[in-house]
């Protein structure tokens, strides 16, 4: 972010870190990935909240001074079943499902953070 200007523009990802950008006085622009290195050399971004794998994959480096590690990308993975599948599965295969379910749970959550 260049502090020497009154309002910085900000790439946004979604509307979630729109609000973010509004909220600490940034104007939120809403790019694509391919054109976050352009917008950073044209002007039209110099900051964004975005994922390592983003600014690696964009050599945002080379255009930005700063890095904060916000912890705001931590993946989970859920499955969804429809109350009226998961009735009609036995409960032995719910049994295991909801066994995998917490063998997965705490690795998952320890690799997240």
């Amino acid at each position: 972010m260049n502090p020497s200007r009154d309002l910085c523009n900000k790439a946004s990802y979604n509307s979630a870190t729109s609000r973010l950008a509004e909220l600490t006085g940034m104007l939120p622009v809403t790019l694509k990935a391919a054109e976050i290195s352009q917008a950073f050399a044209t002007g039209v971004a110099d900051s964004m909240v975005s994922s390592g794998s983003t600014g690696y994959d964009r050599k945002v480096w080379e255009s930005l001074n700063y890095f904060y590690e916000a912890g705001a990308w931590l993946p989970r993975n859920y499955v969804f079943v429809t109350s009226d599948v998961w009735r009609g599965t036995s409960e032995a295969n719910q049994n295991v499902i909801k066994g995998c379910a917490r063998l997965a749970e705490y690795p998952g959550n320890w690799r997240a953070k």
